[in-house]
């Protein structure tokens, strides 16, 4: 189960945790009718501490700041559906018994306990769902405004998307040598590394001599050269990248890729990445931006439902591809937590990209800028 899975998990038990309380509390009410007040007082004790432990950590953990509680519920019952729409009901049904036994209480010195334990058990309730409201708000809000890292968190799954071959000539001598790519495919995949790391486009200058000073093979050397003058090259460092965790990679490819690009760098990252399953996701018209925006939150169901991959446990990168796909996949990760990244074409660094309403007309103009860089080099 992933991460994101298991917090999504929590948080529905957290939501009805309320309304299952007062099911549970009801029961025992008409099961042992003579310990009312006992129930009442130890279920409002269970719920005032739940309710405090969820507004301290939330405020501990999250920064970001919190609305008003109208605009809260709001956005609760936008996001969560039935699951926040119980949490309204709850709401509601305490603050009607609340009223109900505030007029049975003539005089609070003299009130009965049963009425008295009624009436803490419905203030309690009340506040658990404000310390629920508070403590999911406050995480769905600091998801947002807080900032990506620099360097991308490494997945258990990735999205790719495929550029298409310009000069057939480089994929048959990719094929021709292929036998070196399994012989020396750890030697290629610690290459890979070095380039990651290296921090300045000046650095990626210099990269032929630290491979020459650390005696990697000349033939490890011929292929890295191969496969870096290919398009190829940025989905092979984005899979090293992950290496570590990816298990799951899906390649977005259309008709002109397919026949092109595809079938090769199949071979060679099942070459390089034996461990990592990959799954060829068709195109069919390249041109379509909504269709492959919904081929996309496809593949995030496809993660969540066959994989337990949960949104924050797939990265969508958009390097390669063409334009209509790199829209497609940042429309696609606008409306929840999906990491995004992009690999610079000068440092060779990957980075994480921050992807939201507010953010996507400066990264498109972004996109944009880097788009006119690639052609004046």
């Amino acid at each position: 189960m992933g991460e994101s899975t298991m917090k999504k998990t929590i948080n529905r038990i957290l939501i009805f945790f309320p309304f299952i309380l007062i099911c549970l509390v009801s029961f025992l009410k008409w099961k042992f009718f003579d310990q009312s007040v006992f129930i009442f007082i130890f279920a409002s004790i269970v719920c005032l501490l739940l309710g405090l432990f969820l507004v301290i950590y939330s405020r501990w953990k999250y920064r970001a700041k919190i609305r008003s509680l109208g605009a809260t519920m709001i956005s609760l019952l936008t996001m969560q559906k039935v699951a926040g729409f119980s949490l309204v009901i709850v709401a509601i049904l305490a603050f009607t018994w609340l009223i109900d036994y505030i007029r049975e209480i003539p005089v609070l010195g003299r009130s009965p306990q049963e009425l008295l334990a009624g009436a803490i058990f419905s203030i309690s309730l009340m506040f658990i769902v404000v310390g629920i409201v508070v403590f999911i708000e406050k995480q769905k809000l600091d998801q947002f405004r807080a900032p990506h890292q620099d360097i991308p968190l490494r997945t258990a799954g990735l999205i790719l998307s495929l550029s298409v071959f310009g000069k057939s000539n480089l994929i048959d001598e990719l094929q021709h040598n292929l036998n070196l790519i399994q012989q020396y495919n750890r030697a290629i995949r610690e290459i890979f590394k070095m380039i990651l790391n290296c921090k300045t486009a000046a650095e990626i200058e210099n990269i032929e001599e630290s491979l020459k000073s650390k005696n990697y093979a000349d033939d490890a050397i011929k292929m890295y050269r191969l496969i870096a003058a290919t398009p190829i090259y940025p989905p092979l460092l984005a899979i090293q990248h992950h290496s570590e965790k990816l298990k799951h990679a899906w390649m977005l490819v259309t008709p002109e890729a397919r026949k092109t690009s595809a079938k090769i760098f199949k071979t060679l990252a099942r070459a390089l990445y034996k461990r990592i399953k990959l799954k060829q996701k068709e195109i069919d018209d390249p041109d379509n931006v909504n269709a492959i925006c919904k081929k996309v939150d496809e593949i995030y169901m496809e993660a969540q439902d066959l994989y337990g991959l949960g949104e924050a446990d797939v990265t969508a990168d958009i390097t390669s591809g063409p334009a209509s796909a790199t829209a497609g996949m940042i429309l696609a990760c606008v409306r929840s937590k999906r990491q995004v990244e992009y690999l610079g074409r000068r440092s060779m660094n990957l980075q994480a990209i921050e992807v939201n309403v507010r953010s996507i007309p400066h990264l498109f103009d972004e996109l944009i800028e880097q788009i006119e860089l690639i052609r004046r080099t």
